[in-house]
C-alpha cells in the first residue's frame, strides 16, 4: 500500500474544499447572526456536496427550507423570518436538521428513481404510498440524526 502523506490523507477524509456562498441580497444584519451559527455545523457537510448557498427569503412561510441537487453538488437553505424568532438551540438544531437531509439525499434519489424506473406504474396509489413511506421513513432518520449531532455537538 502506498504511502499518503498528510494533505492526501486529509483531501481522502474530507473530500476537495466546498465553497459556502451567501447570496447578495442577504442583509449583512441577519447574516451577521446566521452565520455564527451555520459555520461551525459546515463539518457536517457530506463530501459530495461541494456547493452550499444561504439565501435570505423573507416570504418563507417556514423556519428553513432546502433545496439539493445530488447531480450538480450544490444545497440551497433558505432561511426565513420565524427563524430568527427561535430560541438559539432550536435555531441551531434546524440547521443541523437541514444538513441532515443533505447527508441523505443520495439515498431518497437513488431509491426515488429507482421506484419510478422499476416500482408500480408512476402516480398510481402503490406508487404514492412507496413514495410516502420513503419520504416519512427518511424524515425520521434525519430528525434522529440531527438530534444526535446536536447532542454530539452540546455533551
Amino acid at each position: 500500500m502506498a504511502e499518503v502523506n498528510g494533505s492526501d490523507y486529509a483531501l481522502s477524509i474530507l473530500g476537495p474544499a466546498r465553497h459556502v456562498e451567501w447570496e447578495g441580497d442577504f442583509p449583512a444584519d441577519l447574516r451577521a447572526i446566521v452565520e455564527p451559527v451555520f459555520a461551525p455545523l459546515e463539518v457536517l457537510l457530506p463530501t459530495w456536496c461541494q456547493t452550499v448557498i444561504l439565501r435570505h427569503s423573507p416570504f418563507l412561510d417556514s423556519t428553513l427550507k432546502i433545496e439539493i441537487s445530488v447531480r450538480n453538488r450544490w444545497a440551497l437553505i433558505m432561511v426565513g423570518p420565524d427563524w430568527f424568532s427561535h430560541p438559539a438551540a432550536q435555531r441551531e438544531n434546524s440547521f443541523i436538521h437541514e444538513l441532515c437531509h443533505v447527508l441523505v439525499e443520495p439515498y431518497q434519489w437513488t431509491v426515488a428513481r429507482a421506484l419510478d424506473a422499476h416500482g408500480p406504474e408512476e402516480n398510481s396509489a402503490a406508487h404514492r404510498l412507496l413514495q410516502q413511506v420513503l419520504s416519512d421513513g427518511l424524515e425520521q432518520a434525519v430528525e434522529d440524526m440531527a438530534r444526535a449531532f446536536y447532542r454530539v455537538l452540546h455533551p
